[in-house]
């Protein structure tokens, strides 16, 4: 944030006479609760290979075999996103702006941060529960219950170790992905199954598998983050036959991301609104596309609204659109379809856009083809990373057809960049993002994206580079103190910044 922007909260907040915070999941997101990458990987890499799933989220929606599985995915899932502290202190930073006044928060989040952070607990209302509470699954009383030691316990029995509230997996890297029947919460009163805040649940007679319990209102509505990418590498290897152009992109999620919400209605066809950019709202919009073509590659025909919160830059070639689009294919399939399998995703999410498939996965990969073909790589080195947003957007098609007659002098080198990830070498990585668009730049606009990498690299940045087909230029750090001094730098009338990183 700008100094000039923190004054004015701050102001604001002096003159304020009462202060309602709302947030969503966006704030555990900059807190450093992420649901894939790094966390999902070292926590749930077992499940990841036997069941196909990338992300955490997509996890707590599968159908496992028995109960002993289920509670072994979601007592790591609960310790890691309730018991275990945040990353960043973003809570309490939040606490020391209003400490001294009338606040009240209102989220829609389940990881208790603002109680652990100190927020007084009769100024909360969490709207969607209490990943620390379990309830009844008939529910038989009113009354819910702590899960706090049942959830250490079933972590320690697939081998996990506890210290100093920290999980961390067996040493020999292979947990256990059941807990002991013994563990399996049950109702005091009723004795039937326990489950989380707002899940239904009981045992099937015949096969012993969880049964939904009758609620009022079936789930029709899913709010998700729609992360933006970066272009670690591009390269353009030629034409192809089919008139489009065989690439080489070595592609990365940042935690700067758009709020999708799919809401299913009652009645037909798909609407769309838009907040925070001016977007069209009909198929021209991909996430619109997105939605067409799940109805019809799945035959649904029954309402869809959605909603967007655009903070992702438009025409900055971090794949906004695209990112907005696998958001809705995730959350119809959700909603719709759970048991669709991500293949099939995939294959759907190919007709919408060719960067989609790469944001239906997110984190660290290879695309080669359009951008459809994906190799996922290991998560690439930590960086905090400074997105410089410049006042004129880049034509794709006309930088496409710039490129196909310039000679290319500075190539990516695409098998040392990959070596490097592998190794977790981030000074190799730096030496080696480029991006073969640059050099199809021409006038004002190649001087000007020119000048904001010089910019960042006089401020700290590691490396410095256009992403996709621009006009957003990154700069890469070792830290977010840099990378927050030269987003604070840069920002401008003409130049618009975010301090994001890799996840």
């Amino acid at each position: 944030m700008s100094i000039t922007k923190n004054a004015r909260l701050r102001r604001a907040l002096d003159e304020a006479d009462a202060v309602v915070i709302g947030a969503g999941a966006g704030l555990s997101t900059a807190a450093g609760f992420t649901y894939n990458g790094e966390r999902f990987e070292r926590y749930f890499s077992d499940f990841a290979e036997k069941y196909g799933f990338h992300d955490m989220y997509s996890g707590g929606f599968y159908s496992f075999p028995s109960q002993e599985e289920f509670w072994a995915y979601w007592s790591r899932y609960i310790f890691i996103n309730r018991y275990q502290n945040a990353p960043k202190s973003v809570h309490e930073v939040l606490l020391e702006l209003v400490r001294d006044k009338d606040y009240f928060v209102i989220t829609t989040n389940v990881d208790h941060c603002f109680q652990k952070a100190g927020f007084d607990k009769t100024r909360l209302f969490y709207t969607q529960g209490d990943y620390g509470l379990f309830q009844c699954s008939e529910p038989c009383c009113q009354e819910t219950f702590d899960n706090e030691k049942t959830v250490r316990a079933m972590v320690e029995a697939q081998g996990f170790t506890v210290a100093d509230g920290v999980l961390t997996p067996p040493t020999d890297g292979t947990p256990t992905m059941a807990v002991p029947s013994e563990l399996l919460p049950g109702c005091p009163h009723c004795g039937r199954p326990l489950g989380r805040i707002g899940e239904g649940g009981a045992y099937c007679p015949h096969c012993g598998k969880a049964l939904n319990a009758p609620v009022e209102e079936p789930v029709r509505s899913i709010t998700v983050p729609a992360y933006a990418k970066l272009n670690l590498t591009l390269d353009i290897l030629g034409k192809r036959d089919d008139g489009y152009h065989e690439m080489q992109m070595v592609m990365q999620t940042v935690s700067l991301h758009d709020d999708v919400t799919v809401t299913l209605t009652d009645g037909k066809g798909i609407t769309c609104r838009v907040d925070g950019a001016a977007l069209p709202c009909d198929e021209r919009n991909l996430a619109v596309k997105a939605a067409r073509a799940f109805c019809e590659a799945m035959d649904y025909g029954g309402g869809i609204d959605i909603a967007l919160i655009k903070r992702i830059p438009s025409e900055a070639g971090m794949a906004g659109g695209s990112a907005d689009a696998a958001a809705v294919l995730r959350t119809l399939r959700e909603l719709v379809s759970p048991t669709l399998t991500d293949e099939r995703l995939e294959q759907i999410s190919a007709s919408v856009g060719s960067d989609v498939p790469f944001c239906i996965r997110g984190g660290t990969q290879l695309a080669e083809g359009r951008g459809e073909k994906l190799t996922v790589l290991k998560p690439a080195p930590r960086f905090f990373v400074a997105v410089c947003k410049p006042d004129f957007p880049i034509s794709t098609p006309a930088l496409f057809a710039r490129v196909d007659g310039v000679t290319i002098t500075d190539r990516p080198d695409t098998d040392a960049m990959l070596a490097a990830i592998e190794r977790g070498d981030a000074d190799t990585l730096c030496a080696n993002v480029r991006n073969v668009f640059e050099q199809a730049l021409e006038g004002e606009q190649r001087e000007r994206i020119e000048t904001i990498k010089r910019d960042l690299l006089a401020y700290g940045a590691k490396t410095s580079a256009m992403t996709g087909s621009g006009s957003v230029v990154f700069g890469l750090f070792s830290d977010e103190t840099s990378c927050r001094a030269a987003c604070d730098a840069l920002q401008s009338g003409s130049i618009q910044t975010f301090c994001t990183e890799f996840v």
